[in-house]
C-alpha cells in the first residue's frame, strides 16, 4: 500500500499516484493507495495542524494486513 498526503510539496501526489497506478496495472498487483487530501509530507492536516483522524486506523490496518 501507499499513503499520500495531497498537500505534500516534497513528494507531489500528482506525480506519484500515476506511477503507482501504472505499476499496479503492469505488474497485475493490487496495491491500495490511500490519499489524505489535506495532509502534508508528515501526514499532518494543513488545515488543523493535527493528524487526520482516519490516519491511525488506516496505518493499523496496513500494518496488520488490512491493506496490501
Amino acid at each position: 500500500g501507499v499513503i499520500y498526503g495531497g498537500a505534500d510539496r516534497s513528494n507531489p501526489t500528482q506525480a506519484g499516484m500515476p506511477v503507482i497506478e501504472r505499476l499496479t496495472a503492469d505488474l497485475g498487483k493490487n496495491f491500495t493507495i490511500l490519499l489524505f487530501p489535506f495532509s502534508n509530507h508528515d501526514l499532518i492536516d494543513v488545515r488543523t495542524n493535527e493528524f487526520d483522524p482516519a490516519l491511525v486506523p488506516s496505518l493499523l490496518d496496513w500494518v496488520f494486513g488490512g491493506i496490501r
